[in-house]
């Protein structure tokens, strides 16, 4: 938490090349890892959205005269134009119903033209408080559910 910069994101760590043969052959080591870091000095992105679900993707560390900086700020730095992200512990079956609705209501087909990202997340997170189950409870209803997915960025 100390160094923003170290905010990573953790790939699949199956079949990655050997890092001491790697090395030996003077090339890049893969740990499966990501940094913000990384993504700041090496990335060029030409993104119109790029979406963080997991859990707390949208914090960082407070940086006197920078703001936040953690994963979204390097997105943001490396050329996304807007991001959704996870503001706290979200759970597996609210994120994927949000963002499968989300992702439906906005590139859906639907008429051109595309609602606004903002609209369509603010659509989402409305069918989601609205949510019936099986059993006609509305298990979503409460604010911790849908509240903690942003965008960040160009809402359009």
């Amino acid at each position: 938490r100390d160094h923003a910069e170290l905010s990573a994101l953790v790939l699949s760590q199956v079949d990655l090349p050997d890092p001491v043969e790697a090395a030996l052959a003077g090339e890049r080591v893969y740990r499966g890892v990501i940094t913000a870091g990384d993504i700041i000095r090496e990335w060029q992105l030409q993104a119109d959205l790029v979406t963080l679900s997991a859990c707390e993707t949208g914090l960082g560390r407070r940086i006197h005269g920078e703001g936040l900086v953690g994963l979204a700020h390097a997105f943001l730095q490396a050329g996304a134009r807007s991001l959704l992200v996870s503001l706290w512990n979200v759970d597996d079956e609210e994120t994927a119903l949000l963002m499968e609705r989300f992702y439906r209501i906005r590139y859906g087909g639907g008429p051109e033209p595309r609602p606004r990202k903002a609209d369509a997340l603010r659509a989402a997170k409305k069918w989601l408080r609205e949510h019936r189950d099986a059993r006609g409870r509305r298990p979503f209803a409460h604010p911790y559910y849908w509240s903690s997915v942003v965008l960040f960025g160009d809402p359009s």
